[in-house]
């Protein structure tokens, strides 16, 4: 009887920890971190990033399924500065990665944006950001991965008490021969820098409106006697790939 009791006893003792193992494990299944999903915006984010630190950097395990994706040059962003003494118009070459024959969903429909995050106080550290766009490349549907102007502004007094207003405007270039399908990791290597700088004093009040592809980006007011320096740069990478 004593047996048959212990017997009883061990059963449900054993199904006891069973179960808890179970139940444990599931715990643990579903508490265990999904891996991030690799999508052309996850990975697009990632190019931003290395190029707003204005760095090199190794975007891993980028997936274009069966699709070729490839480097190409588009139609160049026409920044206009209305200046004080008159308006002064610039071209800013625009590279893109381009990936034949996908679409990115919810892609936005315009072909042009400019960064809003415009900061007040100190422009020195500003980069530039990543816009996808789907479009046609080669008579073939394509989603193109377009870096974009970011501009930053800043206003101060010299020491000669006059007012300066400084606007920065910073194009991160993906440039170079590029051609890869499949999964593979994409090294940027920073290649290169270029840049330009305007000054203006004002003789009257005014305002100066910065437009790129005739889209407002910035304006700000002047008064006579202020400084108005523009610097306008290109931040160019050369995309490698490792595997």
């Amino acid at each position: 009887m004593h047996e048959a009791i212990s017997m009883v006893i061990l059963s449900a003792a054993m199904v006891a920890i069973i179960s808890g193992l179970a139940i444990g494990g599931y715990y643990f299944s579903v508490q265990q971190p999904r891996s991030a999903e690799v999508t052309i915006q996850t990975k697009a984010a990632e190019i931003s990033l290395v190029i707003s630190k204005n760095e090199t950097g190794t975007i891993f395990g980028f997936s274009t399924g069966g699709s070729l994706m490839t480097d190409v040059e588009l139609e160049p962003y026409n920044v206009t500065l209305g200046l004080p003494g008159g308006a002064q118009s610039v071209l800013l070459e625009k590279h893109a990665l381009c990936i034949i024959g996908s679409v990115v969903a919810d892609a936005p429909a315009e072909n042009f944006s400019v960064s809003s995050d415009w900061q007040h106080s100190d422009s020195s550290g500003v980069g530039s950001c990543i816009r996808i766009l789907n479009g046609v490349h080669v008579g073939e549907q394509a989603a193109f991965i377009v870096p974009v102007p970011t501009i930053a502004y800043a206003c101060s007094a010299s020491d000669l008490n006059v007012t300066v207003h400084s606007v920065r405007i910073l194009l991160g270039a993906i440039d170079g021969e590029f051609s890869a399908s499949g999964t593979f990791d994409l090294l940027l290597l920073k290649s290169g820098w270029k840049g330009v700088e305007y000054c203006r004093y004002a003789s009257v009040p005014s305002v100066v409106e910065i437009l790129v592809d005739g889209v407002r980006a910035l304006s700000f007011p002047v008064c006579a006697g202020d400084k108005v320096s523009v610097e306008i740069g290109c931040i160019c990478f050369e995309p490698v790939r490792l595997r």
